[in-house]
């Protein structure tokens, strides 16, 4: 847990740093230099998965999960894998729907997001949730 906590502090402190880098892109538009690089955040083992499962289970409410799982989704891209894995951690299919909605735009493989489609309850959820986004 220490860290993952660890983990996920470093990557929002990275990406701090590079929303001021796309900032000041946007203000003098250059390119890189030869010896400059760029970070690319790889996405969650699944190890990590595991551990987010985990802190995610220990909640008592969707309600709290939501935002420990945005949050999670935001600071380091995922795969759907990792999706159905968090999503599953949630009692509703409404807030099932509500999350991966939102984290469509975070996965690094959305060509298999539809296989999402398989960790809702009801399949009228199940529709509501690639109506959602258009699939």
């Amino acid at each position: 847990m220490k860290k993952l906590v660890l983990i996920l502090m470093m990557t929002v402190s990275s990406l701090t740093f590079n929303a001021q880098d796309i900032e000041v892109g946007h203000q003098q538009r250059r390119e890189p230099h030869r010896h400059e690089h760029v970070c690319v955040v790889p996405a969650y083992t699944p190890e990590e998965i595991a551990e987010i499962t985990s802190t995610l289970k220990k909640l008592n409410f969707d309600d709290n999960r939501m935002p420990v799982a945005k949050l999670f989704v935001k600071v380091r891209p995922i795969t759907v894998g990792g999706l159905e894995s968090m999503a599953k951690q949630f009692s509703f299919d409404d807030k099932k729907v509500d999350f991966l909605v939102f984290a469509y735009d975070y996965c690094v493989d959305k060509e298999h997001y539809s296989r999402l489609r398989n960790v809702f309850t009801f399949s009228s959820n199940s529709d509501k949730f690639l109506n959602a986004l258009g699939l």
